[in-house]
């Protein structure tokens, strides 16, 4: 697998556009995509002040992600994204990069200290590059990009 700091790797990020979690919008036309999938690239081309899109890994560097399928057709001043988690946060209303650290307790040094990002940060587990197990990279929570 390819990957790159840009965010144009091989791989294909989606975001779900259905509540029943079953159309997935695609950064890019893709080969196996189900009938209800659609691309980024199917949509029309507009102009924004802005665009954010405040999912899990929609700006994750190691995919050809979301945010960045949108920067080929939206021509905004300012787009972010988040490389891995993203949560909301009532205290500032604003999403915030999303958990799944490993929090120093009782448990500590008795699993896996990437445990919870693996299993709450999957997607981006899966596509960061490794060496000797351990991502090279942390995640970096809402990129930005002008």
């Amino acid at each position: 697998m390819h990957t790159s700091e840009d965010g144009t790797a091989y791989s294909t990020g989606y975001i779900y556009f259905t509540d029943e979690q079953t159309n997935k919008l695609y950064a890019r036309n893709i080969s196996n995509m189900a009938d209800g999938d659609k691309s980024v690239e199917d949509l029309l081309s507009i102009t924004a002040k802005e665009l954010n899109i405040s999912s899990c890994n929609g700006a994750n560097k190691d995919t050809y992600n979301i945010v960045y399928g949108f920067m080929q057709k939206v021509d905004a001043r300012y787009y972010s994204g988040f490389d891995g988690g993203a949560q909301w946060n009532a205290e500032i209303g604003d999403h915030i990069r999303g958990g799944g650290e490993v929090v120093a307790s009782g448990i500590w040094g008795k699993i896996d200290p990437y445990h919870y990002v693996k299993m709450y940060q999957h997607t981006w587990w899966k596509y960061v590059k490794k060496s000797n197990g351990i991502p090279v990279r942390v995640r970096q929570g809402r990129r930005c990009f002008s």
